[in-house]
């Protein structure tokens, strides 16, 4: 929530980057605007999150429950979830475009006040940090993405740099030497690098597949929609867009926010859904698929899914069995056991 202020505060501070002011000159005259826009940034993160409780019904900051999330460092470094590592994939794709920004500002004139300097490395650091911490818990590391606010940092520098360049703030490309030129040329294709290097081969079910399969869930919705309620643990699209009516949506288990409390080993919040369970609330639950086996051998996700069979699979295969396997589609029907025995 303080991105927002932070990124206004550093946009500022490259505009008009007052080399000339002594230190305490700059602290003076530029602070007190600069914290009321941290202050303000605060507040429209928090009032968009008082917009989102009363649209949404959720509790307030709900996924702040991932601070409880446990720390796996071995996704650091290279590992099956992310194979590169977030550190080497971060290298990969911004390494050469930082060395390159710090040459750029360091040649470029007006040159930054020290204490602009200073302020630009701590932001880039914290956003850093930031990054690593929340692509190592549990739930994350599977991909840059978590980085996007020190990618957004960065970005802005990239823009401050064109724009300085346009009004003849810095020596022309054609003058740059070829080690520069080289360290520019990469940080264009960095992100095509590492899009290659990550990319996964994913092919698309045979034609119809997915039609045959929405006509069975429907089918079958149906039919336990008159005997109880049905519960779309996942798919939820398929009520959102319409294409399966007349179910009214059970709002309280979803995919993402069960999720998020197996990987934080609530366990009080699992009394409710194992009460549900075995009152046999549920006549359908629609879901992806589930097996009691725990793996070995090191796989992607293996801590998440280690944590969903947990709390998740092992009871609910206790009192639920799958009347359908949809595997082309990634969807199973499951069933109360003793109505399948019935």
């Amino acid at each position: 929530m303080l991105a927002p202020g932070a990124f206004a505060v550093l946009i500022l501070m490259l505009e008009d980057p007052a080399p000339e002011l002594a230190i305490a000159d700059y602290i003076k005259r530029r602070f007190p605007f600069y914290i009321f826009l941290m202050v303000v940034g605060l507040l429209g993160g928090l009032l968009s999150q008082f917009i989102s409780t009363l649209i949404t019904h959720n509790a307030p900051f709900l996924y702040f429950g991932s601070m409880q999330h446990p720390l796996i460092l071995d996704r650091l470094f290279p590992n099956p979830t992310y194979p590169p590592g977030i550190l080497l994939g971060l290298l990969v794709l911004v390494g050469p475009l930082v060395i390159w920004l710090a040459w750029f500002f360091s040649s470029s004139s007006p040159r930054l006040n020290i204490v602009t300097r200073v302020l630009i490395v701590l932001l880039g650091i914290i956003l850093f940090l930031g990054a690593a911490v929340v692509s190592l818990k549990i739930g994350g590391g599977g991909d840059l993405h978590h980085a996007d606010m020190f990618l957004i940092f960065l970005l802005i520098l990239v823009n401050e740099s064109v724009r300085r360049m346009m009004h003849g703030q810095h020596v022309p490309p054609e003058s740059w030497s070829d080690m520069i030129r080289a360290l520019a040329t990469y940080a264009l294709l960095s992100p095509i690098l590492v899009t290659v290097l990550t990319v996964q081969d994913s092919r698309a079910p045979p034609p119809g597949t997915g039609a045959q399969a929405l006509e069975t869930i429907r089918q079958e919705v149906e039919v336990a929609s008159a005997e109880g309620e049905v519960l779309f643990l996942e798919q939820r699209q398929l009520l959102t867009f319409g294409l399966i009516e007349d179910v009214p949506l059970v709002s309280e288990y979803e995919l993402v926010e069960v999720m998020d409390h197996a990987m934080a080993a609530d366990e009080d919040y699992f009394r409710d859904f194992y009460r549900d369970l075995e009152d046999h609330r549920f006549s359908l639950i629609v879901a992806g698929s589930m097996d009691r086996t725990q793996h070995r051998e090191k796989h992607p996700f293996e801590e998440e899914n280690e944590a969903w069979r947990t709390f998740v699979s092992l009871k609910l295969l206790d009192l639920y069995s799958p009347a359908f396997q949809l595997d082309e589609v990634g969807v199973w029907l499951y069933k109360p056991i003793a109505d399948l025995e019935d």
